[in-house]
């Protein structure tokens, strides 16, 4: 990478002048970022470019049919929860790119004004920093003997030398969940915005969102809507006719929050009428805003309800799944809606509802 690399603003932000100058000299310290002479702000580029600036950024996370997976395990073999968020995850990895950062305001010192950071390891506020994480707490897991599923890279085990000792970590970025078997008893959380209750003598637990959900419908302002009682009403039947035609059209439709609101919906009883209303996200009209707001005052009426898992080995049969489409139901392209849930003992762990070559998984 040539050295004229220099991002035009400091990637930390804090309170104040005096807040900025603790932290960088925290990283200074900690040889996260040293200081070098500064490039010619004639050759200096003042935006990342991908490629030169970083290179993949992609970073995977656990999907929420795995955690399920892994809680109802966890309930029925009457394991320990414990939950865990590593602090200053982001500045932990080294990173390979040359990059060059201003001075923040108050670090300077007297006499050194013209130098500038050279990061040394990753830091909040670059593209790659969720990867380079997620790579270097792999690693480490790995080197512990920890092994990662096939089907789910954010899903790690841990077999101890006694066959019925098994750890399970399913990690989320920089939130993880720890599941082992211990003797002491399992205490009510939250991961992932969902809380956790459970009753440890019957083995089951449940899964809630209502404070997630309160604060959601509040963001939209149907905290105070009416409640129905299904998501969607079977005559509804969203097409491409009701897309806006006009640019008058599009323009009322700017201050309307419908991406927010669809990408809001991740409940496992929302799967169908989620998957209905994110297929018009690109051009949606007042018609599909009607239909989002339905599902709004369908959880608002909702909001007690929790998701068991869990029980007793003898409930129900090892795996169970459903399937059944509409064929040829889209009026647009004729194409079928088909739809999947899987059941283990007898909890409900995915549920899918796929319209035409694209789906929505829950």
């Amino acid at each position: 990478m040539p050295p004229s690399r220099l991002l035009s603003k400091p990637l930390m932000q804090g309170s104040g002048s005096k807040q900025l100058k603790q932290n960088s000299t925290a990283l200074l310290a900690n040889h996260t970022l040293d200081l070098v002479q500064a490039v010619t702000r004639s050759s200096a580029s003042f935006s990342r470019q991908e490629g030169v600036d970083y290179g993949e950024t992609f970073a995977p996370v656990a999907k929420f049919g795995s955690v399920r997976t892994v809680l109802a395990i966890a309930a029925i073999e009457d394991m320990e929860l414990e939950q865990m968020n590593a602090v200053t995850a982001f500045l932990n990895p080294d990173i390979d790119e040359e990059i060059y950062m201003e001075q923040p305001e108050g670090f300077a010192i007297a006499g050194q004004e013209d130098l500038v950071c050279r990061l040394c390891c990753s830091l909040y506020g670059l593209k790659q920093s969720s990867r380079n994480w997620n790579e270097l707490f792999a690693a480490r897991l790995k080197q512990l003997g920890f092994v990662q599923s096939n089907a789910d890279s954010c899903i790690y085990t841990l077999h101890a030398r006694d066959p019925k000792s098994i750890l399970y970590l399913v990690v989320y970025v920089d939130n993880i969940e720890i599941h082992v078997q211990d003797d002491r008893h399992g205490r009510s959380g939250l991961f992932l915005r969902v809380e956790i209750t459970r009753d440890c003598p019957s083995r089951r637990l449940w899964l809630s969102q209502k404070h997630y959900l309160q604060k959601m419908l509040v963001s939209f302002g149907m905290d105070n809507c009416k409640p129905v009682s299904t998501p969607m009403e079977t005559s509804t039947c969203l097409t491409k006719a009701m897309e806006p035609q006009s640019d008058e059209e599009r323009a009322q439709m700017v201050s309307t929050p419908y991406l927010s609101a669809v990408g809001s919906l991740c409940r496992l009883d929302l799967a169908a009428s989620d998957g209905s209303v994110s297929q018009f996200m690109a051009n949606p009209w007042l018609g599909h805003w009607q239909a989002v707001k339905r599902i709004l005052r369908y959880v608002s009426g909702t909001l007690d309800a929790v998701l068991g898992l869990g029980g007793s080995f003898s409930m129900a049969a090892d795996l169970e799944g459903y399937s059944d489409t509409d064929w040829a139901g889209c009026p647009d392209s004729r194409c079928s809606t088909t739809g999947f849930v899987f059941m283990w003992r007898p909890c409900s762990l995915a549920k899918q509802a796929p319209a035409h070559s694209g789906s929505v998984q829950h």
